[in-house]
């Protein structure tokens, strides 16, 4: 019986070893899962390193990629605005986390956060999982390392041997494999990404009846508990301490967001106010009325964050009156 427990743990802890032998032997290689998300990363940081001086920059899910008309948002400020919108499965933490390598002392950054990033959880989604994998492997090498073992033993095995695959592969084959072309296809294309970080091409004939058919398939958003979740609460505490300690100025938005009639009920109605109430106990100012930044089905496709150019149009010209010709004005101590 002592030999069988014993074989049992020599086998178990080969297979743990092999995994991460393999995990490190892959960790940097690029997958063309991963390309869209990477591309437009390196395309924001571009824009934001660029600049010099003091900066507007948006911070937030894909909810601001489908959703800005930056320049526009420049020339009413006479400032430079950059649209940081990321890939909501990035999660809440890793979104700030990577925002703050672009960030300096006089920046503002406006932060419309999805409604999903107050209600968090410490899960790791496979587009976190893939993108630290595939390109951000000093983020994975800077946790704590219970979080290191959370990652690897979520990776799945077909990630590994992709990997596995790429790592062998050089520059040329990478290429063939369309692993530099930044990947993406119809308005989802990070050629159509302007230098601000918008995405562009997105009027109402470029969108695709299958785009424009799956929102109408979307329900509401329904919660429970209009609480924020202490996972979230932590993360926006530790980003807040974080900017006031660099000099930084936050400025929390509503995002814009489909409009169903079960928004009005007292459960969503709470959630909202506890938003506010958590951000003004911070000493952080939220601009907006979330319902303001609610339109009608009609401006969205694929997803209930998603604007066309004509919801763009409109929710920038929202943000235009709630912050005013001078953002700095909001920087005020509250």
């Amino acid at each position: 019986m002592k030999a069988y427990i014993k074989a049992f743990l020599i086998t178990v802890i080969g297979i743990c070893t092999a995994w991460v032998v393999l995990f490190y032997m892959t960790i940097g290689s690029p997958v063309s899962k991963s390309r869209w998300v990477d591309s437009i990363l390196e395309l924001k940081e571009q824009a934001a390193f660029a600049v010099t001086g003091e900066k507007v920059v948006f911070v937030s899910g894909s909810n601001i990629i489908f959703g800005l008309d930056s320049k526009r948002l420049a020339e009413s400020w006479d400032k430079p605005v950059i649209n940081f919108g990321l890939h909501a499965g990035l999660g809440l933490a890793y979104i700030l986390e990577r925002s703050k390598r672009v960030l300096g002392t006089g920046d503002i950054v406006i932060l419309p956060l999805e409604y999903d990033f107050y209600r968090e959880d410490r899960m790791i989604s496979e587009t976190l999982i893939v993108h630290v994998f595939s390109s951000d492997p000093g983020y994975f090498h800077s946790l704590p390392l219970v979080d290191k073992v959370r990652f690897i033993s979520k990776i799945e095995f077909k990630r590994l041997k992709r990997g596995l695959k790429a790592s062998f592969q050089d520059d040329a084959d990478k290429r063939d494999k369309g692993l530099d072309d930044g990947g993406g296809e119809g308005v989802y294309r990070v050629k159509s990404m302007n230098a601000y970080g918008d995405q562009i091409d997105l009027e109402p004939e470029k969108i695709s009846a299958k785009e424009r058919e799956e929102v109408r398939k979307l329900m509401a958003y329904r919660i429970a508990d209009p609480g924020l979740s202490d996972y979230s609460q932590a993360i926006l505490h530790d980003y807040i301490d974080w900017a006031e300690e660099n000099g930084i100025c936050l400025i929390f938005m509503p995002p814009n967001y489909m409009y169903f009639d079960e928004y009005n009920g007292p459960v969503h109605e709470q959630f909202f106010l506890n938003i506010k109430l958590y951000l003004a106990g911070n000493n952080v100012r939220y601009i907006g009325d979330p319902y303001d930044y609610m339109f009608d089905q009609s401006y969205y496709f694929g997803t209930v964050y998603h604007l066309d150019s004509l919801g763009v149009e409109k929710r920038t010209g929202q943000i235009v009156k709630d912050i005013g010709s001078n953002p700095a004005a909001l920087c005020e101590p509250y």
